[in-house]
């Protein structure tokens, strides 16, 4: 027996021949379980650790310590002013990172610095600016 399919750009002609059992593919190849689409298997990524940092706040982290470096070398090249504005920024604008624990760890030490060498109108302003 033949069936003429048509399509729209082409016709085909199926001729259903007899397969034997056991022949070239016979059990499989006729079977519904062979005629479905395999679906391949997918691992799923393993969970992210709760405290893990995504990529965003790692991005995240790498600026401010960039930031802190950077304050650190105005620090050693002796332009306090700039890096105690960087310092201050550090500390306010980004509040609870640990960059901002830093920044005010050098914030300190710049105003104790300044109280031990008689600067104590230096030390007194940033202290205030602290509180």
């Amino acid at each position: 027996m033949s069936v003429l399919i048509s399509d729209r750009s082409e016709q085909i002609e199926v001729v259903e021949a007899p397969v034997a059992p056991g022949e070239l593919g016979a059990e499989t190849w006729f079977t519904p379980e062979a005629r479905a689409p395999q679906r391949p298997t997918v691992t799923p990524a393993p969970p992210r650790p709760a405290d893990a940092p995504t990529a965003e706040e790692a991005g995240r982290a790498r600026i401010l310590a960039g930031l802190l470096r950077m304050a650190d070398s105005y620090r050693s090249a002796g332009s306090l002013h700039q890096a105690l504005e960087m310092y201050f920024s550090l500390m306010n604008e980004h509040e609870g990172t640990p960059q901002a624990s830093e920044a005010l760890d050098r914030i300190l030490n710049i105003a104790g610095a300044y109280e031990r060498v008689g600067e104590l109108r230096q030390a007194r302003s940033i202290y205030e600016q602290l509180l």
